[in-house]
């Protein structure tokens, strides 16, 4: 090993420490949301539950199974954030692996910097979600069918296909991109004849990993018809103003971490364009290699495909959950960077883009309101003659994981059931309010606590701050009214008062 190699090496690992310290910085201060809430409720179930719960839910169970044996043992939701923090790391490490090969070890070092210091990454890996562990399991593709060629044919297919098996439990859109990927492949051999062999091993892999996520499939029968009953082809005016292109935008604006950017219009298109101008000119420059043809397949048909389902279902399309996409997305923006500054220049340069935008990233965190926030106001609250009322009920695990009052906590409404579809969740009636009115007879003060959220995910047919403060107060023999109400954009609380 030569002295430019052995520093090489060092300076990655330096890297590498450095993007962990990145994701556990200030791990606990970002806010929790309806979806980490929905994946530490999930978690603490046994595995068996696990698994119908995510079958309900049409999600692969890969990411709850992986945090169950540490939420089984009362982790918080704060420690269980770190598991998708290191799958972050590790994502990174295979980036730079892969780049090595596609760009060199210069460029690929930069593009390893880059991937740490991008607000986006870091913020998909603070959050208690599959993210991240996607993202590797995307990497880990790409760096099995980087190295198909050094292996013999059997454990070649084998690694590959249990990689890509990795990736369809990982993440739906995971499957997306194996499509978009097994295209490409396709057409190549038609058009190639040499790598027909190359195209053959590819997809014998996809055979085998099918095999491993059969049973899977098996354990869904009979859900996705629900879901699909509860969704409906509806809101197709809202998407078909959207042009497919426009998901592939928005997709590499969440890339480049200009929505973290304060709201100055000129601010924000420069840094997009900045960025946007060096990830095409690396990927021109790349596209000559097969690896980046391959992520460019992935990404363009994953996307539009993603786009055009929820078109159809009537849902909002999401850039983030492309998340796998984006380490390559760095190695072509730190190609880029190199045309433009050459050198050692190029790593300042990979440096200095990505932190202006993390800054703004981590200031957020200080000023969000939580709703951990509001439980610990009701933990110097309530007394024991007080009552809380949860809902949505799917959030009482993460509510008793920093809630230390007193007070008697009543989940409404109380036929929630974690296995059934997540898109079932009934929302309060008037009947749940007349319940409630009868069990907290005798109490002081009631608080309805609403958190983690939009409220029409869980109240698709009105306001839950318009239906509380209507219908509970108007039910038979509540005997209480609103004198307090405290409202912000990830929880809600309400206060009422014996008349």
């Amino acid at each position: 090993m030569t002295t430019g190699e052995r520093n090489t090496r060092m300076a990655a690992l330096a890297v590498f420490l450095f993007c962990a310290a990145l994701r556990v910085f200030m791990l606990d201060a970002r806010v929790f949301n309806i979806d980490e809430a929905f994946s530490f409720t999930i978690s603490r179930l046994s595995p068996s539950d696990i698994l119908r719960a995510s079958a309900a839910e049409n999600h692969p169970p890969l990411f709850y199974l992986l945090l169950h044996p540490f939420s089984s043992i009362g982790a918080s939701p704060t420690v269980l954030r770190v598991i998708p923090a290191l799958a972050g790391c590790a994502a990174g490490a295979l980036l730079y692996t892969v780049g090595k090969r596609v760009a060199g070890p210069a460029i690929a070092l930069s593009a390893f910097i880059l991937y740490s210091l991008s607000p986006f990454s870091v913020n998909i890996a603070q959050e208690l979600r599959y993210g991240t562990l996607a993202g590797l399991a995307f990497m880990l593709v790409i760096f099995v069918e980087s190295r198909m060629a050094e292996r013999r044919v059997f454990s070649g297919i084998a690694a590959l296909g249990a990689a890509a098996a990795l990736l369809a439990y990982s993440f739906y859109i995971g499957i997306l991109c194996l499509a978009g990927m097994t295209i490409y492949i396709a057409v190549e051999a038609v058009a190639v004849g040499s790598r027909r062999r190359a195209a053959a091993r590819w997809f014998a892999a996809m055979f085998f990993s099918l095999l491993l996520f059969l049973p899977w499939l098996g354990s869904l029968s009979g859900q996705t018809s629900r879901q699909l009953e509860f969704v409906g082809f509806h809101s197709l005016t809202e998407h078909l103003s959207t042009f497919p292109v426009g998901g592939i935008f928005k997709v590499f604006w969440e890339f480049t971490g200009t929505h973290f950017l304060p709201g100055v219009h000129a601010l924000q298109w420069f840094w997009f364009a900045l960025w946007s101008a060096a990830a095409l000119a690396g990927l021109i420059r790349l596209f000559r290699d097969r690896l980046m043809r391959l992520w460019f397949s992935a990404a363009v048909f994953s996307i539009l495909l993603n786009w055009l389902l929820m078109l159809l279902f009537g849902l909002y399309f999401f850039p983030k959950y492309h998340f796998m996409l984006a380490p390559m997305f760095y190695l072509c923006v730190a190609v880029g960077l190199e045309r433009a500054f050459r050198g050692r220049a190029t790593l300042v340069a990979s440096a200095l883009l990505p932190a202006f935008a993390l800054f703004f990233y981590y200031s957020s965190a200080r000023n969000e309101p939580d709703t951990r926030d509001i439980i610990r106001r009701l933990n110097a609250t309530v007394s024991s003659r007080d009552v809380i009322i949860l809902n949505p009920p799917y959030l009482s695990n993460l509510f008793e994981a920093f809630y230390e009052g007193e007070a008697r906590v009543i989940s409404a409404p109380d036929s929630y059931d974690p296995l059934k579809p997540y898109v079932s969740i009934p929302h309060l009636s008037i009947d749940d309010l007349e319940r409630i009115a009868v069990d907290v007879q005798g109490s002081e003060n009631i608080y309805a606590f609403y958190g983690l959220g939009t409220r029409t995910r869980v109240d698709p047919e009105g306001s839950m701050l318009n239906l509380l403060k209507h219908e509970f107060v108007e039910a038979e023999n509540t005997q209480f009214h609103i004198t307090n109400l405290s409202a912000e954009p990830e929880g809600l609380l309400l206060k009422f008062v014996k008349e």
